[in-house]
């Protein structure tokens, strides 16, 4: 894919073998920063194992910028989990007087700071700032616009080229063949889909400010109301769900599933949990689920469209200029949101292959699942012929264990954090009053029914049709469970998170990160959620 990086290359490259960095590295140790999980989570939900680790690493360069930048983490790791390092960005805006475009964008995708929690800034000299953040953007955002069309065709291509790579491992019969194709094929691949997500970047931004001028504009109820993919055939975020009705209809067959949808779900970045297209047990839960329910992805669309001509009304009675500018914002909003979705649709295709890598690598050298423990250069090294690093594969297991026996923890962190004290000393508060919570208004619209609290996507069973989804967050995986709900709550989110977009899509109410919804409301209890507020109130 040379003909996207356009030279830029070595900017989202890591320093010779950054893979190898201690899996047990707790990056929360290095100073008073504040950390978030913010959407990080909906992509990474789970405890990562080594090798999955080694894989978003490589990933971060290109989505979030480098792990080091003017001296500072810009991201990091602790407890097995990713976080993003609000002090330096906020710093860094700071220094380059970008600070208000840096709160915007920070706000759209991770949600708000707390109040009570602060943002300490760190020293950075104005040459740093300049060198290692304010170039290098600037070469991003002008790459994004001049090899746009070259990323777009670079996607279209990369399912076809993950889908053959993964043919020639499964007839694979030799570790060094093996290895071979790790670097003939596979590790370009791997590279190509990473790159993906550096030209994503730009149109979070493009989304964060068309949204901004809407709100100003014509209000943040009807900018809610007016962005929206449109024809939903070209959002991927849907595009599970609407493959899951294609094929409770017969539209299409399990094996036109597996190549069309079979790479998104609920753990699409974790390499060593299976894909949709892989567990035939998960798609029939599904389509049950999906003929089960009294409502239909397309006549939720076709509501929606409804929803949005009778905002478009509403915007009109405030005049013509007015209107005519708000429809270029939504147009161009929208442009960007289909684009984005579809370029990290595309970057998701490599995961399968790569998951498709290890599991060969695995027979081939019978280690089997322990290679999930080592990360992808030390597994190539035992393809091409060394023993697993001593005292690697056990201790890693035992952490694994330990992180993903713990509770999630917050979705803000300030300075030092271990997982086990917190997990000890931490407590759940429950709901004591009728005090809202409050949170972003995802999607508009009021709805008071009973509230079914869900942490894990293996317990969506418990969810009746009519009742309010109460979660920590949602990711792709959890689309077709919407349809059930009434309404959806989640901790974590932002305008910009999965939940809010695919909430407003099929026009159903939503709040987006309260914090701790989870752990305030109890299943069975009568709420009522007010996306246009942004308000979640204990009715009884």
């Amino acid at each position: 894919m040379s003909d996207i990086d356009g030279g830029m290359r070595g900017i989202g490259a890591l320093p010779p073998n950054a893979a190898k960095r201690v899996y047990e590295t707790n990056d929360s140790l290095q100073g008073d920063y504040l950390w978030t999980s913010g959407n990080l989570a909906e992509a990474i939900p789970d405890v990562m194992t080594p090798c999955t680790w080694s894989a978003f690493e490589r990933w971060s360069v290109d989505s979030i910028g480098p792990r080091i930048v003017a001296g500072h983490p810009l991201w990091g790791t602790f407890a097995g989990r990713i976080y993003f390092n609000l002090s330096t960005t906020v710093s860094l805006a700071k220094r380059l007087g970008s600070s208000a475009v840096i709160r915007e964008l920070s706000d759209q995708s991770v949600g708000p700071v707390p109040e009570d929690v602060g943002v300490p800034l760190v020293h950075l000299s104005l040459w740093a700032a300049v060198r290692d953040a304010g170039i290098r953007e600037t070469r991003v955002q002008a790459a994004s616009i001049l090899r746009r069309r070259a990323a777009r065709r670079a996607a279209s291509l990369t399912p076809r080229r993950a889908a053959e790579a993964r043919s020639s491992l499964a007839a694979i019969t030799d570790a060094a063949e093996l290895s071979a194709a790790w670097r003939s094929s596979v590790d370009p691949l791997f590279s190509d889909a990473s790159a993906l997500m550096r030209f994503a970047r730009p149109e979070v931004a493009q989304m964060t400010l068309m949204h901004r001028m809407l709100r100003r504009l014509i209000g943040t109820e009807l900018a809610n109301a007016v962005t929206t993919g449109g024809d939903a055939s070209h959002l991927a975020s849907l595009d599970l769900l609407v493959g899951l009705e294609r094929l409770s209809r017969r539209d299409i067959d399990r094996a036109a599933f597996a190549r069309e949808h079979g790479h998104r779900g609920p753990h699409e970045y974790e390499l060593s949990l299976p894909r949709p297209g892989e567990d035939p047990t998960w798609v029939d839960r599904q389509v049950q689920s999906v003929q089960a329910s009294e409502r239909s992805p397309a006549a939720l669309l076709h509501a929606r469209a409804s929803q949005c001509d009778d905002a478009w009304r509403a915007v009109r009675v405030k005049g013509r200029v007015r209107t005519r500018v708000a429809r270029s914002l939504a147009r161009r909003w929208a442009d960007a949101a289909r684009r984005r979705e579809h370029l990290r649709s595309a970057s998701v295709h490599a995961c399968w292959t790569l998951r498709a890598f290890v599991q060969r690598a695995g027979t081939l050298t019978q280690h089997g699942e322990d290679l999930w423990f080592l990360t992808l250069d030390e597994i190539v090294d035992v393809l091409d012929g060394n023993t697993p690093p001593p005292g690697h594969i056990e201790p890693r297991r035992a952490l694994y264990d330990l992180y993903a026996s713990r509770p999630r923890p917050p979705t803000f962190i300030r300075g030092p954090f271990d997982v086990v004290v917190w997990a000890r000393t931490s407590k759940r508060d429950e709901i004591a009053d009728s005090a809202p919570l409050s949170g972003w208004p995802g999607a508009a619209g009021v709805v008071e029914a009973i509230a079914r609290v869900i942490m894990n996507l293996d317990d969506s069973d418990s969810l009746e049709p009519g009742e309010i989804l109460v979660t920590p967050f949602t990711n792709v995986g959890w689309t077709p469970l919407l349809l059930q709900a009434a309404a959806v709550v989640t901790d974590i989110g932002a305008p910009l998170s999965h939940a809010a977009i695919v909430a407003r899509e099929l026009g159903i109410p939503a709040v987006v990160g309260c914090r701790d919804a989870t752990t305030r409301i109890s299943s069975g209890q009568k709420i009522r959620v007010s996306g246009t507020a942004g308000t979640v109130t204990l009715v009884s």
